[in-house]
């Protein structure tokens, strides 16, 4: 099972389980944006790793805080929003520790429902530390 297709179903079973709105749509946001940074659109699953999740919670750190309601922003995917606001960095409020934790908790959710589903062995994240760098 390719990774977005997962992130889906597990959306799809959040509807189906009367999860409020909000939280349906924040999770599909942080999937859609981990995937995005990783670059895991076509990966399978049972492929990705911490060297993934490592590299996709690094470019948190320079996200843009509200990037989608940007009008520079709001039409370029999340790489392109990286290359963009790079050169950049301090016209652009970024993502704060919170909001970033938010997106890590997300994922580690995710992960241990792939796993409590058996299509992971263990979630990747279980390689990264909570911390600072990494969400509090």
């Amino acid at each position: 099972m390719r990774c977005s297709e997962a992130a889906e179903t597990y959306v799809e079973d959040m509807k189906r389980a009367r999860r409020a709105i909000k939280n349906v749509h924040d999770t599909r946001f942080s999937l859609g944006l981990f995937g995005a940074l990783a670059n895991l659109e076509n990966a399978i699953l049972a492929e990705v790793n911490a060297g993934h999740l490592r590299a996709s919670l690094d470019a948190l750190e320079f996200h843009p805080h509200n990037a989608s309601k940007e009008p520079e922003l709001a039409r370029l995917t999340p790489p392109e929003i990286l290359r963009k606001v790079g050169a950049e960095l301090d016209r652009w409020p970024r993502l704060s520790r919170r909001t970033q934790t938010k997106h890590r908790d997300r994922l580690a959710t995710f992960f241990n429902a792939m796993v409590g589903q058996g299509l992971l062995e263990r979630s990747p994240l279980t390689a990264i530390p909570r911390g600072e760098h990494y969400g509090v």
